[in-house]
């Protein structure tokens, strides 16, 4: 080739290479072009990951079940994890046949879609976010504030998003009646009072609500929530029964659990270990009755009447007490249980008392009206403040109370169990001896 031919083709070479830097690629593509195009590929691979990782695992199944007050949230996983566990802030649920499950109390939950800030341990593997959704309709709380109140009673807040509708009823000993709510002024919060009322003879009250909701067409399953409060211990030892006395003062004693306020017409009396004892004063003649409130915490107080009768005439009062004249003392020893709350009269001699200011007074009597070659003993027990002395005589009108069982010395050295019928005194009349 000759030195023109040669000056020819070099020359014409920078062509290409000069297009190649003014940005002419494969096929004449622009190589911007290309720079664009692998920066979209990028995102787009990395938002499918991100979705992989994030969208798919945002819709976790989760699972919310109503129990009472309380709700459990059951959240499945996907994959092998074995021996693995969830954990949601300071909490830690073993990951059992698939599925986390974390229970709360319905008050700790806030009603409205939020999202879980879970993180998935399993062994042998670094701790990797594992982010789910739910949606909560509504939760429950009990709220005692009302059982100091008058009348007393507890309050079912419910508290339920924007667009759920709810209904409450309440069954007490098999009645249905609905509750009325009143809302709250700071929230989405309702609260149904459910009355409390302290039955005589048990030792909690119970009741039954039912919370029905719709969200928007979807029904909501019933939620059935238990209400039991359990009801202040009050058992009155002293008297057992209503009493009548010539005292213008009479003694009130009883029994509480530790902890708890006594209330004796209003007044605070002090409570020493689980007794009390006050004194009250009866100013007239006539009827008094002395109100007993105890007051335990987290408790309905139990509130309970004794009936007193101060009287200047015991004889009247004993000719108007009412006995069953039919009930002597054989069938009292025969069938004393049978005949537990029959107003009875025993006529006798005192043989033995015991009179402490700690424990209630009795009195242990030989009764007159007695079969032939038989002793009739029976155990009295006395109101307080009456004092009786052994070889007293007197009439007692009181109420049958079961049998009394207590153990006796033997001449022999030998200890044997006896049980006699007791009565309960309601007064005392002394007689001639």
């Amino acid at each position: 080739m000759d030195q023109a031919a040669v000056r020819k083709h070099v020359a014409a070479q920078p062509t290409v290479a000069v297009a190649a830097r003014k940005g002419v690629g494969l096929a004449g593509i622009p190589a911007w072009v290309w720079v664009v195009a692998v920066i979209a590929l990028g995102l787009t691979l990395v938002g499918l990951l991100a979705y992989g990782y994030f969208g798919e695992r945002g819709q976790v199944p989760v699972q919310l079940t109503y129990s009472g007050l309380n709700v459990t949230i059951g959240v499945s996983i996907d994959g092998d994890v074995e021996g693995g566990s969830l954990r949601w802030g300071e909490r830690l649920a073993p990951i059992e046949r698939g599925v986390a499950s974390f229970e709360f109390a319905g008050h700790m939950l806030t009603p409205g879609r939020q999202e879980l800030a879970l993180v998935l341990e399993v062994p042998g593997q670094d701790p990797e976010p594992y982010p789910a959704v739910i949606d909560v309709p509504l939760t429950i709380g009990l709220d005692e504030a009302g059982l100091s109140q008058d009348p007393a009673f507890v309050a079912v807040v419910v508290r339920a998003g924007e667009d759920v509708s709810v209904s409450v009823s309440l069954l007490v000993e098999g009645e249905l009646q609905n509750l009325g709510g009143e809302a709250s002024e700071t929230s989405l919060e309702t609260h149904y009072r459910v009355p409390v009322v302290a039955e005589a003879g048990t030792s909690v009250f119970r009741a039954s609500v039912t919370v029905s909701g719709a969200q928007g067409t979807t029904v909501l399953d019933q939620i059935i929530v238990p209400v039991e409060v359990p009801i202040s211990e009050l058992l009155i030892t002293d008297p057992l029964v209503h009493a009548v006395t010539e005292r213008s003062e009479a003694t009130i004693s009883g029994r509480v659990t530790a902890g708890t306020t006594v209330l004796v017409n209003g007044t605070v009396v002090t409570v020493v270990g689980e007794r009390f004892r006050q004194s009250v004063r009866l100013e007239a003649n006539g009827e008094h009755r002395i109100r007993v409130e105890a007051r335990t915490p987290g408790a309905l107080p139990q509130v309970t009447e004794v009936q007193i009768r101060r009287t200047d005439d015991l004889r009247d009062e004993a000719s108007r007490f009412g006995e069953d004249s039919s009930v002597r003392y054989e069938q009292l020893r025969d069938q004393s249980e049978e005949l537990r709350g029959s107003k009875v009269r025993l006529s006798g001699e005192v043989y033995g008392t015991s009179q402490t200011a700690a424990l209630p007074a009795y009195a242990q009597m030989l009764v007159r009206d007695c079969p032939r070659g038989e002793r009739c003993p029976a155990w009295i027990r006395l109101p307080a403040g009456l004092e009786l002395n052994r070889g007293d005589r007197v009439s007692v009108y009181g109420v049958g109370s079961g049998y009394q069982d207590f153990v006796v010395n033997g001449r022999d050295g030998q200890t044997r169990r006896q049980s006699v019928p007791r009565v309960d005194a309601v007064l005392v009349e002394p007689t001639r001896r």
